[in-house]
């Protein structure tokens, strides 16, 4: 990346000192840059759109056509980011526990894979093959048994309804939330809160 940079910076100062750097020439010259690193994320499976979709990124590529000092802060910036975010999603565990974290929060909700690639900077696939890599589960399965092992804890630390339950863990259906329950458990979960739930109020 410093040597990117510091083959741009050595192209700009030629170009100023021959007075060559125009409004035109700095647009085109972001231009270039921007596909040469917005290629290299789509290689690597980010969005770059979505990574460089913050107020600061905007500003940096606005100021870009401003002068030489500017399109450089708009290139270290763009580098250091693409560079950064790549590391970042290599390191263990990072983008499968940001999607664990968002999912401990949101499974009472539906969730889709494209607003969880969205919040990673991902495309779908490959998120979804990052995550079942380091979790050992796809994202799916992972949802389905924060929604089991929160039900469990409510049919047997609470009298409410189970129909409630359903609905208070996203599952708007009944019959396909005693389904899953039963498949994942072996009981419905009426069966499930007359064995376990007796227990817990001893």
């Amino acid at each position: 990346m410093e040597a990117v940079i510091a083959s741009i910076r050595s192209y700009l100062e030629t170009v100023r000192k021959n007075e060559m750097i125009t409004r035109q020439f700095l647009l085109s010259l972001r231009t270039d840059v921007t596909q040469m690193v917005y290629v290299w994320l789509s290689e690597m499976g980010i969005y770059a759109n979505a990574l460089f979709s913050d107020k600061e990124s905007e500003n940096y590529m606005l100021g870009a056509v401003n002068g030489f000092n500017e399109m450089m802060e708009y290139v270290e910036n763009l580098m250091r980011k693409a560079v950064g975010y790549k590391l970042y999603i290599t390191k263990e565990d990072s983008v499968a526990d940001q999607i664990c974290t968002y999912i401990d929060s949101h499974f009472r909700e539906e969730i889709h894979r494209d607003e969880l690639a969205e919040l990673v900077y991902l495309n779908t696939d490959y998120m979804s093959r990052m995550f079942k890599k380091e979790k050992g589960v796809s994202i799916s399965n992972y949802i389905l048994q924060k929604r089991v092992d929160e039900a469990k804890k409510l049919l047997c630390g609470s009298s409410i309804p189970i129909n409630t339950v359903s609905l208070h863990i996203g599952y708007s259906n009944f019959s396909y939330f005693t389904k899953m329950f039963k498949e994942n458990t072996g009981l419905t979960p009426l069966e499930y809160r007359r064995k376990f739930g007796e227990e817990t109020h001893v």
